[in-house]
């Protein structure tokens, strides 16, 4: 799947690298940098890094003496327990019975998709940014060749590409809830968390201008089954100012629901 870097991306093509953590993985390094299209480089110094590692993907970025990193690992779950009391349960009307069919169409690093998956939902996911796509990809087939989450990532699809373009196209499931996480800037700066957070922000540069964003909700909301469920930081606007039905807060985050039934 070969796709040109993504032009939102922060970081240009040059600034960041493909690296290998030890020799062994040299050629899937090189294979990922043809694909990506992004250079070859194997100083762990280098400023930004997709690093190749015997357990995953890593990107890493150095900034003077600090030095932040994620490896995505999708074989963490919490326990589905009381899953109607979490947020996101309560967003996507979770039901033991019948779990609904979402449509994610921001993956970002798959946490929300992750736990959907664990509660039981057959759950697509959209990722516009290549790179991003590719640690996903990566950790989603690590994720699937344990034997105790195969059932579970047989749930799971992923496509990488502009939402707005791929929902016009063919969809492996007609879903009853479309998932929409935009980024926003993380305002605790000292969890572990809010790292990966701003990291994934500064990997993913900016997103769509907001004519995008509010034609992407638009096109969401005739889709839809039942729902489409926004998510935001506790006090942000809402998506391109369109008020949503009602709205589930926590602490520090909100999923604004918009409903598409009577």
């Amino acid at each position: 799947m070969s796709t040109p870097f993504c032009t939102y991306a922060a970081p240009s093509p040059g600034e960041l690298t493909i690296g290998w953590e030890e020799e062994r993985f040299l050629p899937a390094a090189l294979a990922l940098s043809l694909r990506l299209g992004l250079p070859l480089t194997p100083s762990p110094d280098h400023p930004w890094q997709l690093v190749v590692t015997d357990s995953g993907y890593r990107v890493q970025e150095r900034q003077g003496r600090e030095r932040s990193q994620v490896r995505l690992d999708l074989t963490r779950a919490r326990p589905a327990t009381s899953i109607r009391r979490e947020l996101l349960g309560r967003a996507v009307a979770w039901s033991d019975s019948a779990p609904p069919r979402v449509l994610d169409c921001t993956g970002g690093f798959g946490v929300d998709s992750l736990q959907l998956l664990n509660w039981g939902c057959r759950v697509h996911i959209l990722e516009r940014h290549p790179v991003i796509f590719a640690l996903l990809e990566e950790a989603m087939a690590r994720a699937a060749s344990r034997p105790d989450l195969a059932k579970t990532m047989d749930r799971a699809s992923l496509r990488q590409g502009e939402a707005l373009t791929l929902l016009q196209g063919p969809l492996p499931f007609e879903p009853e809830v479309i998932l929409l996480d935009p980024m926003f800037p993380p305002r605790d700066k000292t969890a572990l968390v809010s790292k990966e957070a701003r990291l994934l922000q500064r990997l993913a540069g900016d997103g769509p201008p907001a004519e995008e964003e509010i034609q992407l909700l638009t096109l969401c909301r005739r889709l839809a089954l039942k729902r489409v469920v926004v998510k935001r930081s506790r006090h942000g606007p809402c998506l391109g100012g369109i008020r949503p039905d009602f709205h589930i807060a926590g602490r520090s985050i909100r999923f604004d629901v918009h409903c598409t039934t009577a």
